[in-house]
């Protein structure tokens, strides 16, 4: 089966999106995506870090300018084209080339803008300059309810009241499920109660809850 030149250079154009969304889907706290959604985003990403390639290489352009005008270096030293990237001209150029070392650049792009897409979703940036800046905005940044709450930074020792086992938790949570259908916690250093919470029962150095939706509440001390 035959691949069209079209689609090898959809292909070199997503490789760096592919890993951008990879790396971001791994780090970050979100629902899970649609095929759909995973192509669109890797593709925005890829021409995202071409872009930023493109940026790169014209700012040691203007420098090798630059050193040409103070410093005397010859002009062979300067690139005659607009564009370094060579993708931008595959696009409309069949028979043109795409350097590999460009693909590579790109990957290593990706993995940093990763790290700077995580950061920026993560901490809400975008959401927090929107809603107190702009005020455009009162979306909270998180998928639903659960992540919202159990991500806001004062709320580490919790109250977990489960109706179906009748039981009561107070812990430390130290890990939570992302948004779906599942909800789990990882709680640390648990006394365990009755419902009511009046009498403890046991206490424990870890527990693993798993949660039916409806059927029970998080509750946060008051200090």
């Amino acid at each position: 089966m035959e691949i069209s030149d079209l689609a090898i250079r959809i292909i070199i154009v997503l490789t760096p999106g592919f890993l951008t969304t990879l790396l971001f889907r791994y780090l970050s706290t979100h629902k899970e995506y649609t095929n759909f959604y995973f192509f669109v985003l890797s593709a925005v990403f890829g021409l995202s870090n071409y872009m930023i390639l493109e940026v790169f290489y014209q700012l040691v352009h203007a420098v090798k300018i630059s050193l040409h005008i103070f410093f005397g270096v010859p002009e062979g030293y300067i690139h005659d084209g607009r564009l370094f990237v060579g993708l931008w001209e595959s696009l409309v150029d069949r028979t043109f080339v795409v350097n590999s070392e460009e693909i590579f650049y790109s990957s290593v792009i990706a993995i940093l803008s990763s790290f700077l897409y995580t950061y920026v979703y993560q901490r809400k940036i975008l959401l927090r300059f929107a809603n107190r800046v702009l005020h455009i905005t009162n979306k909270s940044g998180d998928d639903d309810i659960w992540s919202h709450y159990l991500n806001s930074d004062n709320v580490e020792w919790v109250w977990i009241r489960d109706y179906n086992q009748s039981l009561t938790y107070f812990g430390k949570i130290e890990a939570f499920s992302d948004s779906g259908s599942k909800r789990e916690l990882f709680l640390s250093d648990v006394s365990v109660y009755s419902l009511s919470g009046r009498k403890v029962l046991y206490t424990l150095n870890s527990v693993y809850l798993s949660l039916t939706d409806g059927m029970y509440s998080i509750e946060q001390p008051f200090y």
